[in-house]
């Protein structure tokens, strides 16, 4: 029996049932364009599509994070176990108001599939058993109705807002280590 072991290419971060998660490499520029270039994915987030130049400098402002001690702006890729296809982002990112906000981007042609919420409950676990981390923070405009079925299953409601920075009104969602599990 041969059994082929092979080297995944950027640092592993944890893994679900279906997904890698794993540090950002230039390699990932396609997929990473054709996620910020699509205004259905771009629209609950910045709300802007990226040129092609604009999600380089993007990805190599990421890519530069991962060596910065006491890094708090933390992406990583999304891939598929069986493919390893690029099929998005996810993020840990320490927001103005000083909490640990969770974020996922997944390209359009894989919405539906469960795979928003299975990175959203790989990133929980990650969080509070791998950072160390207490509290998470999610936050998601009342129109992006997948995100908010992915929050309602994973955090607990906290409140609706008015967002002047995006004229939309949001819902915000926490969850702390002691209601993980």
């Amino acid at each position: 029996m041969r059994v082929l072991i092979f080297q995944l290419p950027g640092n592993m971060v944890f893994e679900t049932r279906r997904l890698l998660i794993r540090e950002l490499i230039k390699d990932d520029q396609p997929g990473f364009y054709d996620l910020h270039r699509n205004m259905n994915v771009m629209r609950f987030t910045s709300g802007k599509v990226q040129t092609y130049a604009e999600s380089m400098d993007e990805l190599n402002h990421v890519i530069s994070t991962y060596s910065r001690p006491g890094n708090t702006f933390r992406v990583w890729a999304v891939i598929l176990r069986n493919s390893l296809e690029f099929i998005g982002t996810t993020a840990i990112i320490l927001n103005k108001e000083n909490e640990n906000e969770i974020g996922y981007r997944i390209r359009e042609k894989h919405w539906g599939k469960g795979y928003g919420r299975e990175v959203a409950e790989g990133l929980i676990s990650y969080a509070f058993d791998k950072l160390g981390l207490d509290n998470l923070y999610g936050v998601a405009d009342v129109k992006n109705v997948a995100s908010i079925r992915i929050l309602e299953k994973t955090m607990d409601f906290e409140d609706e807002f008015y967002n002047p920075e995006y004229d939309c009104i949001d819902r915000a969602y926490r969850r702390g280590r002691m209601n993980n599990g």
